[in-house]
């Protein structure tokens, strides 16, 4: 119809064809109309103009009416001669409404330019010269988080008063509002921005410009292609990011100074659904539990979900993800756990086994941080989903088919085909391989976690007893600590393993893990005999050994599995064997003497561990020869010597006077004497793997207070680790012992002083040794020799001196002012029998069934080292 047509058909009901007041308006027609077509519009009809606060627009003066031509931005009308055909849209009054002027009309009233009760306003002396200040008023509204609103929920809150959600269009309204919102809810908050089209066209709800130089950085990135709402960021300078237009937050409503607010009358908003521990939520044909009290680690969280008769949720749809959000948004937790995981394959799949067919990742995700990220979460913020590691606690969702009730039974965990490559040790579906025995071998952490990964696995985890007694086993001959694939590297205080292991089983050293320390984030296995396996933290970037762990290979050449049953099984110098007849601990002893052996009486922690494995194996309790004295009531090693090891069960031991079992946990419990049991009998085959190689001759300095030298090959070692003194003084308590710090030549010698510091009466962490350097990091020995052997770390720096690091056994820096204690060293003396004569040679057999032939003109006493120079010395066997 032409205009004229459209005026009629609009007055017969007492109405007037369509005019646009103001923005608010303007985006309400919007969403009647259809793209493509044409309506009439009364907006210049008596002279009226309306300004979108970008361009005004004016009728053409040759032509006499308007028309809306919808397009895809909607910002155009047009001047049409009146005959032409167009729609109509027709406007009339509601009754008992008033108009009232736009919350951001540019008609201000002179009486008011303050803001209402609780409203803010951006002070004019914080406006900056060159910004004009705009009279505006802004209220910032952050309720309880179950009233938080959608960007639509929360522009009809602000409508309902007759404001508008905000538009920023100053620095110092940015400023402001992003400063206030991080004083009172430290959140996000909807401002009025918005791109209707999704067409990257955004704009301001109130109609006016945006400035691009508004986002914060690298927005808007429309994620998932459903961010089309703009929110202000809670921070000082304010910037502006896009999100999914359904997040429930906090919104700013903003009007003209001047203005008069409307009473409030909630439209249809009612609080956010508070979900309930134990209530299962219907969506189609499943039924959905949402866990928010009971936090557990991914794999936990999905055995519970199973006995429930579900699983950890799957999602096939965005509109089920919608429902799972919904349900989320509002409570107090970050992210929950859903049923998706990396298989060791390296691909994602559902728990429940259900295809994946949907996804709905955050930007960058997954991202694999760390590689320690293999289980997936909603966020509660924007329901998008993230790689995290599945050892954290967290909520999570449960899903079942609706009417499914009966508890899902766990398969048990069957021998996986394959097998472990050569020279990786078995233990049950997984293999396990020592890397840094050589010296060139060692790594940071995260550089031996990234090998690991190169080999299909992480650095090793530890699930129980067995995995633990397991890799201690693997520590015997190493001198540097361990590194395993534990660390609270991605949340502080927050340990978790590498892989796809769950975090429940421990076992930390004494003192352990160091809460104070925030720059020791990584864990290490003790390889000091006495605490072997035990679990400490230290600096990431620390080398040392460590362990990777894998599945097996289903290609790969099956390699023999380590320490299995047999008669005799040899571990560092003992040849164990399993007496299998049930016996009386007496019985048993006598039995295991039959053999020229004796009860087994466990040295240290790595035959604990090897003898944990065989009790795991056998499945029953084995007698050890550990038993106490009726007399004293105190447990002893069977030989009578007191216990330098013990690993007691909780509570332990209970039996005042009795014997000992070694339980299939590895852990000890006593037991009457009488009691019947298989047992464990050990021959001692050899010496240690450390063999102290003295010299049979010579002697060592004699001391004062029962300090004692220790003799080993050409030299004498004094250990004092009572008294503590700083370097300098150290070194002079050595000299006036006759002798000086510590100084280290060879491999053998630095595992003798550490093999003697790990099993001192006084352990200690460092101790004094001659290590110094000149201002070019050149290195010295306060003994002179040269230095021709190191195990020095990286780290120096002017004022310190070196120590030895009793854990691994390497040489660190230490300020000088320190108090440690330090060992000394001297060579050995040997005294030359006297002579009678004094002009001819002479000769002695001696103590090792050498033949010593000594020049000389007279009795005298000599260092072995001497005579050799002086090439005065000759020997010869008998």
């Amino acid at each position: 119809m032409d205009f004229n047509e459209a005026k009629k058909t609009c007055s017969a009901n007492k109405e007037k064809v369509l005019f646009i007041q103001n923005s608010f308006e303007k985006s309400f027609v919007a969403s009647l109309l259809v793209e493509g077509r044409k309506y009439w519009s009364g907006r210049f009809q008596n002279g009226a103009r309306y300004t979108t606060g970008q361009v005004e627009e004016q009728p053409d003066k040759n032509k006499n009416c308007t028309m809306i031509i919808m397009e895809k931005a909607f910002n155009m009308w047009s001047s049409q001669q009146c005959s032409s055909k167009a729609r109509v849209i027709c406007r009339s009054a509601v009754d008992g409404v008033s108009t009232n002027p736009s919350p951001y009309s540019t008609q201000t009233s002179a009486a008011s330019t303050s803001c209402p009760p609780e409203w803010l306003s951006v002070p004019q002396s914080n406006t900056g010269q060159s910004e004009e200040q705009r009279n505006f008023c802004f209220q910032v509204n952050a309720p309880d988080r179950l009233l938080w609103r959608t960007w639509f929920q929360a522009r009809e809150h602000c409508r309902a008063q007759g404001a508008e959600l905000a538009s920023v269009q100053k620095f110092t309204e940015a400023r402001l509002l992003g400063h206030h919102l991080s004083k009172v809810v430290k959140h996000n908050a909807w401002v009025g921005l918005i791109d209707n089209d999704k067409d990257t066209n955004w704009v301001w709800s109130d109609g006016s410009a945006f400035d691009q130089s508004q986002w914060s950085y690298n927005k808007p990135d429309n994620v998932q292609n459903s961010e089309y709402c703009g929110g202000i960021l809670s921070y000082y300078s304010g910037r502006l990011d896009d999100l999914d237009c359904e997040t429930a937050q906090p919104w700013i409503c903003g009007i003209q100074k001047g203005l008069s607010i409307k009473p409030l009358i909630e439209l249809n908003h009612t609080a956010a659904e508070n979900i309930t521990e134990n209530t299962w939520y219907l969506f189609g044909d499943d039924e959905y539990l949402f866990r928010l009290n009971k936090t557990k680690g991914f794999h936990e969280a999905q055995k519970e979900c199973m006995q429930e008769g579900g699983h950890l949720a799957s999602i096939h749809q965005d509109s089920e993800r919608r429902f799972l959000w919904k349900k989320l948004m509002f409570n107090h937790h970050e992210a929950f756990w859903i049923g998706l995981n990396l298989n060791f394959d390296g691909h994602f799949v559902w728990t429940d086994k259900t295809p994946l067919d949907f996804v709905y990742w955050a930007k960058s995700e997954p991202n694999f941080y760390l590689m320690m990220e293999t289980c997936v979460t909603m966020n509660c913020k924007n329901g998008q989903w993230n790689d995290d590691n599945c050892g954290y606690k967290m909520p999570y969702i449960c899903k079942r088919r609706v009417g499914a009730r009966e508890s899902i039974t766990e398969a048990p965990t069957l021998p996986a085909p394959g097998a472990c490559h050569l020279g990786w040790n078995t233990l049950g579906n997984q293999c396990y391989r020592m890397f840094g025995r050589n010296e060139t071998e060692v790594m940071d952490w995260v550089a031996a976690n990234s090998f690991c990964h190169s080999k299909g696995g992480y650095l090793a985890s530890i699930q129980n007893s067995l995995q633990q007694a397991f890799l201690t086993t693997l520590l015997h001959s190493m001198e540097s600590l361990v590194w395993v694939g534990l660390s609270d590297r991605m949340k502080e205080g927050k340990f978790v393993w590498a892989g796809h292991t769950a975090t429940g089983y421990t076992y930390w050293g004494k003192g352990q893990p160091i809460e104070s320390s925030m720059s020791k984030d990584c864990v290490a296995l003790s390889t000091n005999p006495m605490h072997a396996g035990e679990w400490s933290v230290h600096k990431c970037m620390t080398e040392y050994a460590f362990i990777c762990e894998t599945r097996k290979d289903h290609f790969a050449v099956a390699s023999p599995t380590p320490f299995r049953l047999i008669r005799g099984m040899p571990y560092e110098g003992t040849v164990y064997t399993i007496l299998q007849e049930k016996k009386s601990w007496w019985e048993a002893k006598k039995a295991c003497s039959k053999n020229g052996g004796g009860l087994a009486s466990v040295p240290n922690g790595l035959h604990q561990a090897f003898l944990t494995i065989q009790a795991f194996h056998f499945g029953r309790p084995l007698w050890i020869g550990v038993f106490s004295n009726t007399s004293t009531e105190e447990y002893k090693s069977v030989d009578g010597r007191e216990l330098q090891f013990s690993a007691w069960g909780p509570g332990e031991p209970q039996v005042a006077s009795g014997c000992t079992i070694l339980s299939a946990d590895g852990s000890w419990t006593t037991e009457y004497c009488s009691s019947a049991h298989s047992a464990v009998c050990s021959i001692v085959a050899g010496k240690s793997s450390i063999r102290e190689k003295e010299t049979s001759f010579g002697s060592c300095p004699e001391i004062l207070n029962g300090k004692k030298w220790i003799p080993w090959r050409n030299h004498c070692y004094l250990f004092e680790l009572k008294k503590h003194a700083r370097w300098p003084y150290a070194v002079r308590q050595c000299i006036q012992h006759g002798g000086k710090l510590l100084s280290i030549h060879d491999k053998a010698e630095n595992s003798f002083v550490l093999t003697k510091l790990r099993f001192a009466e006084n352990q200690t962490e460092n101790v004094w040794m001659g290590l110094f350097t000149n201002r070019k990091q050149k290195l010295f020995w306060q003994d002179e020799t040269p230095v021709s052997f190191t195990k020095v770390i990286k780290g120096y720096s002017r004022n310190r001196c070196g120590v030895f690091s009793v854990k691994d056994a390497l040489w660190e820096w230490i300020g000088c002012e320190e108090s440690l204690g330090y060992v000394c060293k001297t060579r050995k003396e040997m005294t030359i029998p006297q002579r009678k004569s004094t002009s001819a040679s002479g000769s002695w057999q001696l103590p090792n069934g050498d033949l010593a032939v000594c020049f000389a003109d007279g009795p005298r006493s000599w260092s072995s080292l001497v005579c050799a120079e002086k090439s005065t010395w000759t020997t010869s066997k008998l």
